[in-house]
């Protein structure tokens, strides 16, 4: 990604596909498409883009449950009456990136997977929600502890 010259405090970005992007539909996404059915982030039986992939087990005492938390916005919000879980993740920068003709500076940010079940909402797996699929409630507060789980480490200006 290539920035104007200037000095930036901020980096704004997007967690998933905004609405105005998925109502282009396929062909005016381009091969954005192509490239997340290829990477297995569509599904199958429904029309949108998988943001956020989570399987794996868990478990008390021994991790022998499996799960899937696939969140994403399975078409068409508006019309067909689901929440956006589309967001947009905005952090300071701790030191001022400095973008000039010369300068082409790169942002270090980690991101805290614990925030997942821990993060704002605290959440638990279980059997009500551990083969979770689109955007139910317990997706929507996954997506809100995801969007936390962002910071800027730090900043090179060279």
């Amino acid at each position: 990604m290539r920035f104007q010259k200037n000095n930036y405090k901020k980096i704004k970005f997007g967690l998933g596909i905004s609405q105005n992007a998925y109502l282009l539909g396929q062909n005016g996404q381009a091969e954005f498409w192509e490239k997340a059915k290829k990477e297995s982030l569509t599904w199958s039986w429904a029309a949108g883009y998988i943001f956020v992939k989570l399987e794996g087990k868990y478990g008390t005492g021994s991790a022998n449950t499996e799960f899937m938390n696939h969140t994403g916005n399975m078409g068409n919000v508006t019309a067909n009456n689901t929440p956006d879980l589309y967001r947009e993740v905005i952090l300071d920068l701790p030191t001022t990136a400095r973008v000039s003709a010369s300068v082409n500076p790169s942002i270090h940010i980690l991101a805290d997977l614990n925030q997942y079940l821990s993060g704002e909402t605290a959440l638990n797996l279980s059997s009500t929600n551990d083969m979770a699929m689109g955007s139910n409630q317990h997706l929507v507060n996954v997506t809100n502890n995801l969007v936390k789980m962002f910071k800027v480490d730090h900043v090179h200006n060279d």
